[in-house]
Formats: structure tokens, C-alpha cells, sequence
């Protein structure tokens, strides 16, 4: 037999309000993930090597689409539309 369905997460939220808080969460750090992007990408020193410097850099880029993928997120428990969460 299965388990039944969680109605909270942590404590006595609703699973809602979690994933409300996780979406924002990724939104605020992929505006800042974009922010970097535009702003002239990491900083590299001397010593990095370029392998460094490109997953560095591949992190970067799969923490800005985190943006839409929190956007996508948030809007879903907004509109409480199944089809966007």
C-alpha cells in the first residue's frame, strides 16, 4: 500500500507555503547569478586554472536559468495551477 500524500513540510507549514519559500529562494538567487552574468561574468585570478574558470563559469550559467525554473515555480503557487508547479 502506498503512503498517503504529505499535507505539511517542515513543522506545520503547508506544503504550499514550502514551496513558495523554495521558488523565491531560487528566484532571488538567480537574480543575483544574473546580475553576476551581466556585470563581466567570475573574477579570475592568475592562478586558476582554465578548467577552474570554465566550471566556474558553467555554475554560473545553471544558476541563471535557476531564475526562470523559480520564476516558473512561483508563479504556479500564485495562480495554485498544477501545469506551473
Amino acid at each position: 500500500m502506498a503512503p498517503p500524500p504529505a499535507e505539511t513540510c517542515c513543522l506545520s507549514c503547508s506544503l504550499l507555503q514550502g514551496v513558495q519559500v523554495i521558488s523565491t529562494y531560487t528566484v532571488v538567487f538567480g537574480s543575483f547569478s544574473m546580475l553576476s552574468v551581466l556585470m563581466g561574468g567570475p573574477r579570475t585570478a592568475e592562478t586558476h586554472s582554465v578548467v577552474l574558470a570554465t566550471v566556474e563559469f558553467l555554475k554560473m550559467m545553471v544558476n541563471t536559468l535557476a531564475l526562470f525554473a523559480g520564476f516558473k515555480g512561483l508563479i504556479g503557487v500564485l495562480l495554485k495551477d498544477v501545469v506551473h508547479a
